[in-house]
């Protein structure tokens, strides 16, 4: 190279930390994709089109640390340790990985124009498919504030129509007033067999027509569809829905957040003085809740699969890159704001605005960087060597090709059978209401058969007065007798 050349070197940190940088091929680091490496990591691609657009020669600095195990740079003792701290000590221009902009990071380093953006999220135990899990499938395509909407409009319904047939009656128009009758038909036209319901006036018969629009086929048709999907549909196995459903469980101590790096943006933002939003919420709860601090990804993923801890970490970081791994782990990220991601360099560095000219006119190559390394699905080897575990059973498209299993349908089975038991239950009550109607008959009939036995019996003892003695004697005790005889 020319002398004008070897003058615009840029010494670049190429640290251990799929995917940003891969250390699964032959040579480390190796800078450009081949037939042999096509994916030597994502923000070497990135960083290699910057440098030759730049005409900058990158001679790397390597890192002694293994992956899962950097120290990315903590502020200690009024200075920084680790990749920062070769950065702040001129020992690198930069390093090959995207850090995000903090109060303390912004007072000694200086930050490119954004290259990308990245969304915590928090890994979690996953739930495991139980009866549970499957007892509400047939409720789920409508939220409970729908349900209840839906009863409280079929019980107004009921309501009303019962008022109009009464109304009906007394105006002469009615026939039979049955509030029981009106409700099972009402009831019956909802399941789709109706049965002859009709009014003698307009405002019934209008009733009737919104009821089988709105109620029946409307409602119901949707129901229908969406019950389907919902069966389809792969289950949601993690046990929170959003960030600050996982903040009421650690407030109430039931979880606790681990990390093997206290100084990632996320904690440090947490400790800032916030006054309101996520970050206010989850420092007041880790006052008391304290975070717990370990060495490696290995040990913070190994105590998140007891079921007792959430690891918030970064979707493109290599911790969730091993966390696909293992195949009892859920990820939550609804609820969390993004954060942008630049490259790091020392305070006032001499190449700064040159990288940011060359990210903003390089911006469809990082778009497509970014795509091909997380968006196109390749299966990337993290190693020369077999992963660990492929947790099929966790793919979306193998969940969608699955049949309905009895899992799946434990809710309607439930209500099937719920179904049955109460008309059982109903049955045996009208047995036991028809049997005690014909026990009082029986008993009924006894008691006048054997008053008859004894009246008979009396009557034909020997000196037992005969009815016309009996009314003689009558006749001769009663009050009007007495008052003529005086």
């Amino acid at each position: 190279m020319g002398s004008s050349v070897e003058n615009r070197k840029i010494k670049v940190i190429f640290p251990r930390n799929p995917p940003d940088v891969f250390d699964n091929c032959i040579q480390f680091p190796t800078l450009r994709p081949s037939l042999r490496c096509p994916f030597p990591g994502w923000c070497v691609e990135i960083i290699m089109h910057l440098a030759e657009f730049l005409h900058y020669e990158v001679e790397p600095v390597l890192l002694e640390y293994n992956r899962g195990n950097i120290n990315w740079g903590n502020y200690k003792n009024n200075t920084w340790d680790g990749v920062l701290g070769m950065i702040a000590n001129n020992s690198a221009d930069t390093v090959c990985m995207f850090y995000q902009q903090t109060d303390s990071r912004r007072e000694f380093f200086d930050f490119s124009y954004p290259v990308t953006s990245v969304r915590p999220i928090y890994i979690v135990k996953r739930t495991t498919d139980d009866l549970s899990s499957g007892l509400w499938n047939a409720f789920s395509p409508y939220e409970n504030t729908t349900w209840a909407a839906y009863l409280a409009m079929f019980f107004v319904q009921v309501i009303f129509m019962i008022f109009l047939s009464r109304v009906e009656i007394e105006i002469g128009k009615g026939e039979i007033f049955s509030p029981l009758e009106t409700t099972w038909k009402l009831i019956r036209l909802q399941l789709y067999q109706p049965l002859n319901v009709h009014h003698f006036t307009v405002a019934g018969n209008w009733t009737i027509l919104v009821f089988s629009m709105v109620q029946c086929r409307l409602f119901l048709d949707m129901y229908q569809n969406l019950l389907l999907s919902s069966l389809l549909r792969p289950m949601d196995r993690s046990p929170f829905s959003n960030a600050d459903d996982i903040l009421e469980q650690v407030k109430d101590k039931k979880y606790s957040f681990v990390t093997n790096y206290v100084g990632h943006w996320y904690f440090e933002e947490m400790n800032s003085n916030v006054t309101t939003g996520h970050m206010k919420l989850l420092k007041n709860i880790t006052t008391d809740n304290k975070v717990k601090t370990v060495r490696s990804i290995k040990e913070a993923l190994d105590l998140v699969s007891t079921g007792k801890y959430i690891y918030p970490i970064q979707a493109d970081a290599y911790a969730a890159l091993l966390a696909k791994d293992r195949c009892d782990l859920a990820y939550v990220a609804e609820g969390m704001n993004e954060k942008t991601a630049h490259f790091v360099f020392s305070k006032n560095s001499r190449i700064l605005s040159e990288f940011d000219d060359a990210i903003l006119q390089n911006l469809d190559f990082i778009r497509r960087t970014h795509h091909k390394y997380f968006l196109e699905g390749f299966s990337i080897p993290l190693a020369r060597k077999k992963r660990t575990k492929i947790c099929l059973e966790n793919e979306v498209e193998n969940e969608k090709r699955k049949p309905l299993t009895m899992m799946s349908i434990f809710g309607i089975v439930i209500i099937a059978a719920g179904g049955f038991i109460l008309s059982g239950a109903i049955f045996v009550f009208e047995l036991y209401l028809f049997w005690q109607g014909k026990l009082i008959q029986y008993k009924i009939k006894a008691r006048n058969a054997w008053h008859t036995t004894i009246s008979t019996a009396l009557h034909t003892l020997p000196g037992a007065p005969n009815c016309n003695d009996t009314n003689k004697i009558t006749s001769s005790n009663s009050p009007e007798m007495s008052i003529d005889q005086s």
